[in-house]
């Protein structure tokens, strides 16, 4: 027998032992591996649902967003307390404003937890270019359920301060119409709905031509 026979012979065992061990070593890091490309995969797969669902409310097929709808879908502001109100796509108290005033969206930072999906949303409108309107960004988070549809909402401000010259424009409604500026502004706060984003324009054009 050779000094290398002999050699495999003595270390037979332990080259068995040692192969078993690194191979379980292997699939440990390759089941590891495959774990962690499955959760990946969640992951992605479930902030790829958002963007479907925003495209599908861009392009206007409603059918389409609302199969990625829970039917009890909720929505809250700032933080969940309560019941919410019913989220409901394409819809809601903000949505003719929305469309008149052409807003744009560019969401950032797409980040996800569990069943959660968090983006950053920088905004911008006609009525905020208007009023040389800068806000910082703000976010919102989707919940979905455990068939992957959407059943929670909430919309969070940002951190930091609001710079406009929506206080310039009331003064000189309140100067000049303020039966109008309460309309557009009941008890000094932004209300959406009705014809407001029309009339809205009209006093923007006006405080407009006056400076």
């Amino acid at each position: 027998m050779s000094e290398r026979e002999r050699a495999y012979g003595r270390n037979t065992i332990d080259l068995q032992l040692r192969d078993s061990n690194d191979v379980k070593a292997s699939m440990s890091k390759r089941w590891l591996i495959v774990a962690v490309v499955a959760a990946g995969c969640a992951s992605h797969a479930l902030v790829g649902r958002v963007q479907t669902f925003r495209r599908a409310l861009a392009s206007g097929d409603l059918a389409a967003a609302h199969r990625l709808i829970a039917p009890d879908a909720r929505e809250w502001y700032e933080e969940k307390k309560g019941p919410g109100i019913p989220y409901v796509p394409g819809g809601g108290r903000w949505s003719h404003w929305d469309s008149y005033f052409h807003s744009q969206n560019e969401l950032t930072d797409w980040r996800v937890e569990g069943r959660n999906v968090t983006a950053t949303v920088h905004e911008m409108n006609d009525f905020m270019t208007a009023l040389d309107w800068h806000a910082p960004p703000y976010t919102m988070t989707w919940t979905f359920d455990d068939t992957n549809r959407i059943s929670q909402v909430l919309i969070k401000s940002g951190p930091g301060q609001v710079m406009s010259r929506l206080q310039e424009f009331r003064s000189w409604a309140q100067a000049h119409d303020p039966a109008e500026l309460e309309y557009l502004m009941p008890k000094g706060k932004l209300d959406p709905t009705g014809d407001r984003p029309e009339r809205w324009q009209v006093m923007l054009e006006k405080w407009k031509a006056s400076r």
